[in-house]
């Protein structure tokens, strides 16, 4: 069995109407943000029975923007499939840029690797079926980026991709409960000075469906 996540009904809908009923895969819609997440999840978990093979987070996220003129990062529509998950503002804020506590004893658990075999198995289905993406970094914020200057900080301090609000809290739910993850997103948005540009909701949604559905056939054909 799999578990694919995603944190609202305009994420996981487009999935559930394209995949006709399948005993080998569930589904849980985690709310918004990295507290409802871990709560939802970790609540769906301890009542089953049986631990799922694996689960999958997908989703919509916003992207940094590039750091240098020229430097490659995703744009709207991109796919972007996670290496390692980090709370990007778990600390102390200081206007955009937020600093680690300077005791170490109240730093908890901000940074976690994606289970590295699972990512490898994602990007080679997708590479298969020719669908171009981006690896690296995603950050998990409690309150979205709304300036360029915050979104080039966390950028530049985590060396990531994209942001969004509960890839950290599955990863941290998933390691205690000691499941492989993979988490991909769906470029809907950059993190600039908002309102900044119309981003692309529902397309972006579309899309982060069809590539989970992909990933979803592979992925169960492939774990026990």
């Amino acid at each position: 069995m799999l578990l694919a996540v995603a944190a609202t009904e305009i994420e996981m809908q487009p999935l559930l109407s394209m995949r006709p009923p399948d005993a080998g895969v569930s589904y849980l819609l985690s709310g918004v943000g990295p507290l409802e997440t871990a709560v939802r999840l970790t609540s769906h978990l301890a009542r089953l029975a049986e631990l799922p093979a694996a689960v999958l987070n997908f989703g919509v996220a916003g992207a940094y923007l590039p750091p240098a003129p020229g430097d490659s990062m995703p744009e709207v529509l991109d796919v972007c499939l996670a290496e390692r998950e980090v709370f990007g503002d778990f600390g102390i804020a200081f206007g955009d840029r937020v600093e680690p506590f300077a005791v170490p004893e109240l730093g908890g658990v901000d940074d976690m690797t994606l289970d590295p075999e699972l990512a490898l198995r994602a990007g080679a289905i997708l590479s298969h079926v020719g669908v171009r993406f981006h690896r690296g970094p995603f950050v998990t914020v409690a309150a979205a980026s709304g300036t360029a200057d915050r979104g080039r900080f966390l950028q530049q301090r985590h060396r990531a991709l994209c942001e969004n609000m509960e890839g950290a809290a599955v990863a941290r739910v998933c390691r205690e409960f000691g499941i492989p993850l993979v988490e991909c997103r769906v470029i809907s948005n950059l993190v600039e000075d908002r309102p900044g540009r119309p981003w692309h909701l529902q397309p972006a949604c579309r899309k982060s469906a069809e590539i989970a559905g992909l990933l979803l056939d592979h992925l169960r054909d492939e774990l026990p």
